[in-house]
């Protein structure tokens, strides 16, 4: 069994990579609005893989 200081560290890590995530998206549909198309797209890319690490 997990001990409680693991799994908060854990919880907590996975609640900041949730928040960098949709920072992320948001950057990249500031982005798009501004039709900035190269950084809406680098941004898109890191939140997917910021995304995908969480899972």
């Amino acid at each position: 069994m997990m001990k409680p200081e693991t799994k908060n560290v854990l919880l907590k890590a996975y609640a900041q990579l949730h928040q960098i995530t949709e920072e992320l998206y948001s950057a990249s549909d500031k982005a798009v609005e501004n039709n900035d198309f190269e950084d809406a797209s680098t941004a898109r890319r890191k939140s997917k893989v910021k995304s995908q690490k969480s899972k």
